[in-house]
């Protein structure tokens, strides 16, 4: 799926925070030097993040030998995570509550933030008014990088310290919570074990029985094939026992992707990343042209109820055939099938096709049936929700 990030009050906070990211970072390394305005490193370094976060991203997206191995520890994949990855991490948070249609009751409300590594999750949270945010990790010098930037916001920062492999139960003193957010945290967790998927989705459970009525759970995950496969799989044992996913999904059947063996699903956003993560890409790092990310959205029943109308979401980028046809992968109420129209359809249901990008949410009316796929005939309507 597909979304344009532009310069909201949401980037703007986004890039306050990190001139406060920066300056922590610094006193991490244990750096000097007045700071930069905006932001900003100075050459050297940029030199000294660019070696930590090489090795750092190496570990998380082509190896996955750092995957739950408590990389946090060391000072210098911290710093490189507090620079990189918290302004992602932050900006997925922001859309994936607001494509969910999150929205925060009219009352002082709660949230907790599980496996919350610095707090990108946290302060997404704070900014978008929580009253208290409950910060939960396995390690105290990660909550004292919490501790070190809560004074930069208005909301009460709750740090508790919790391992989620052990017994202990998930933190609930501030509960019932109206949005529980475990970003980057489920492909972390027992990832050797056969039995991962149900001790992941028993974890979810848990964080679902401390939600509000109508209060959302979110799972953000890496992109990657095998984490995005085992989000899905978890998916699937959480909606086979009554779980309502309000987003990306529109159906609560099994995920078809599944059936394909290299399928997967992934949101991909465009968006405009903050001068820092321009200079870390110019510097041969990892780009960041889109956000990429494997999420779901749970609603705790009690929430306003969902339209009964049928939506389908656009799961590929649009694939021109030989014969001029036009056509997606739609994924909805009655499966994962192709949608096309002809690129010569002028009609207003065949140029409303023509815009259609990845991730976005359709109804269809009256489409015309070509075998297991549908495509725009004379009588259809698409609308772009």
């Amino acid at each position: 799926m597909s979304r344009t990030i532009r310069s909201t009050s949401k980037a703007t906070n986004l890039d306050r925070w990190v001139v406060r990211l920066v300056a922590l970072w610094r006193s991490m390394q244990g750096l000097s030097g007045a700071k930069a305005a905006g932001g900003e490193l100075r050459p050297g370094e940029i030199t000294v993040l660019m070696r930590a976060l090489r090795e750092l991203t190496r570990g998380l997206d082509a190896t996955r030998s750092l995957a739950g191995a408590g990389y946090m520890n060391r000072a210098d994949f911290a710093g490189a995570y507090l620079l990189y990855f918290w302004p992602v991490s932050y900006a997925q948070v922001c859309w994936s509550l607001s494509e969910a249609g999150f929205s925060p009751p009219p009352r002082p409300w709660q949230a907790l933030d599980l496996g919350c590594g610095p707090g990108p999750a946290a302060f997404a949270l704070a900014d978008l008014g929580a009253a208290s945010v409950v910060c939960a990790d396995a390690s105290s010098r990660i909550l004292g990088m919490v501790k070190s930037l809560a004074p930069h916001t208005r909301s009460r920062m709750i740090t508790h310290l919790w391992d989620a492999t052990s017994s202990s139960p998930l933190p609930s003193d501030a509960a019932p919570y109206d949005c529980i957010v475990a970003g980057h945290l489920l492909n972390e967790l027992w990832p050797q074990s056969a039995g991962r998927m149900e001790s992941r989705a028993a974890l979810l459970e848990k964080a679902l029985d401390l939600l509000a009525p109508g209060g959302t759970l979110l799972v953000i995950e890496p992109a990657l094939r095998g984490p995005s496969r085992d989000l899905l799989a978890v998916r699937d044992i959480l909606v086979a026992r009554g779980s309502r996913v309000v987003a990306p999904c529109t159906t609560g059947s099994a995920c078809p992707a599944l059936l394909d063996p290299q399928a997967t699903c992934h949101a991909a956003i465009d968006w405009q990343p903050p001068p820092l993560l321009k200079a870390i890409a110019n510097a041969s790092g990892p780009h960041r042209e889109a956000l990429k990310m494997a999420w779901l959205a749970i609603r705790k029943e009690g929430g306003e109820s969902t339209s009964a109308a049928e939506r389908y979401r656009v799961v590929s980028e649009p694939m021109l055939n030989k014969a001029g046809r036009v056509r997606v992968l739609i994924c909805g109420p009655r499966g994962r099938f192709a949608l096309s129209a002809s690129k010569a359809d002028r009609s207003p249901a065949g140029l409303t096709f023509l815009k259609l990008r990845k991730g976005d949410l359709l109804q269809i009316h009256a489409p015309q049936e070509r075998g297991p796929a549908w495509a725009v005939g004379e009588q259809t309507v698409v609308e772009i929700m």
